[in-house]
Order: C-alpha cells, then structure tokens, then sequence
C-alpha cells in the first residue's frame, strides 16, 4: 500500500449527510442553564467506528448546555427510514436526526425550519458547497430544514510502482484534465496490460459530477426537478466528449480486462495494472 499515493482533490462533492431538527433548544450556554433539564433524542444510522465521535460532540454539548440531556441512538442504516416514519407517525419522533435530504422530510411535515436560528447564530451557509447544499437542506418554501454534517472529496489515486516503472513524474499541483488525459497516455502499456485509468470506464466518472462541473455545467436544477439544459448542456457535453476520447485513444482499461481484478474498492488500482482510478473520501 506505500505504492499507492493519493493526489490533490479535484473537487468537493456534497454535503452526504443532513442533521435535520425537530425543535432546538437554546443554543448559548448561559440560557440553556436557566432551562429546566429536558432530554434531546438524537437518532443517527452510522457505523461502529463513528460513535466515539458522536460521543465527544455529545459529551461536548452537555457540558456546555448542563441542563440538557443527548440521548444518542444507534439504529442500523438498513431499518433507519422504516422507524423514523413509524416513529413520527406515532407522534414519537427523535429531536434531532441524521439524513440525506431534508427536501424529503419537509414534504412529510415532520421537521422546523432552521432559518431563525442560523440568523441567530450568524451561521454562514455559504461555507458549504453551493448549488448542492440548498437542494439537500432546503425544503420548497425556500427555508432551511437541515445542516451538513460532513462532505465527500472526491479525488484521484495513483499508483506510484507504475509511475516509476514507466518513468512518468507523479503528477503535480494544479494539474488539469489536459494533464491527466497526457498522463494516462503515458502510463498505458497495453502488452504489459497495464492501462493508465479506469475513469470513464463505467457511468460513475459522470455521476460523480466533477467532471461536468470543471466544465462550467451541472447535470440537474438547482429545486433538483429539471434536467433540461442541464443533462443537455455544453458543460456536460464537453466532459462527455473527454471520456470519449480518452476511451478511444486507448488509455482506458478495457472491461473485459478490469472484470478479471476482481470486487471491492479500488479493485483497479490494487491490481497494480491500472495508473489512475477516481475515488470518493466520505
């Protein structure tokens, strides 16, 4: 695994989870302590290796806020929309919850805007990636019913045995599309089987956005409804025309052979034939 080194970020992908609410407390210490002690139910779908964080914040909060109880419930992800909308239907809903879009539970009618108290809090919205964190926290009514709480990167990884192999220098900061199409020339050996990318070798390089957004487009509206002049535009018709081209030009590792390394994630890239794949950090 020392071979293989990850390289700048290409672009920030979507806020992946939302903290929606229900109702909030106060959020300053000095007024939560005139409160009378009340208890905060917070549902959350994450794995083992996420709860010693949800406790620190947890732990973090009451200390800050003595009069006010987090109850923190772990539910599997694979039952986690099945009870909330058992829960909510029988009036005994979490507080606080973690989902993907607060879009979908504003048309339920189970959760508060947030608007006051962002504007209370001076909370700035713009930090988060744009237009992507309004269709996810944003109900129809234009007011926000959700908060990010964490981002996906997507990147690229390169596999420095092949670099050095091949005598190509790693790639360098601020490199472009027109480096990596190079690049991926440079690394492909098809009688060594070994090719320089997989990116455009499934429909994930175009879903994934980057691409068309590094290309001035977007693939849907900003209310999340509409493709036309979206799915249709230069944008994406350039980035579509890229993978194209590289695909013809050879420098994408063919199907039939990228079957044979198997399952899993990065299967290319830890088959030690293929120099570049496209990865998303959670």
């Amino acid at each position: 695994m020392k071979a293989i080194s990850r390289i700048g970020t290409l672009t920030t992908l979507a806020a992946a989870g939302s903290m929606l609410m229900i109702s909030v407390p106060e959020a300053s210490a000095s007024k939560s302590s005139q409160l009378p002690p009340q208890t905060i139910r917070f549902w959350e779908p994450d794995i083992a290796s996420w709860q010693p964080l949800y406790k620190q914040l947890v732990d973090a909060f009451e200390k800050t806020h003595p009069t006010i109880t987090v109850k923190l419930v772990n539910i599997p992800q694979s039952g986690f929309t099945q009870k909330l909308n058992t829960a909510f239907a029988s009036g005994q809903g979490p507080d606080v919850f973690c989902w993907f879009y607060s879009r979908d539970m504003y048309a339920k009618g189970f959760i508060q805007p947030l608007d006051s108290y962002i504007k209370r809090d001076h909370w700035n919205m713009n930090q988060y990636f744009q237009p992507i964190t309004n269709l996810r926290t944003k109900g129809l009514d234009g007011h926000y019913y959700g908060l990010p709480r964490d981002v996906s990167i997507d990147t690229v990884f390169y596999n420095k045995n092949l670099f050095d192999k091949y005598h190509v220098p790693y790639p360098k900061p601020g490199w472009t599309w027109a480096d990596f199409e190079r690049i991926a020339k440079e690394l492909t050996h098809p009688k060594d089987n070994v090719y320089g990318t997989d990116m455009t070798s499934s429909d994930w390089w175009l879903e994934g956005y980057p691409w068309v957004w590094d290309y001035g487009s977007d693939m849907i509206s900003e209310d999340g409804w509409n493709v036309q002049g979206k799915l249709d535009s230069k944008g994406v018709i350039k980035a579509t025309e890229f993978a194209q081209k590289m695909a013809k030009d050879g420098s994408v590792v063919p199907s039939s052979l990228a079957q044979t390394f198997g399952s899993g994630d990065y299967a290319d890239l830890l088959s030690g034939k293929v120099g570049m794949v496209q990865g998303t950090l959670w």
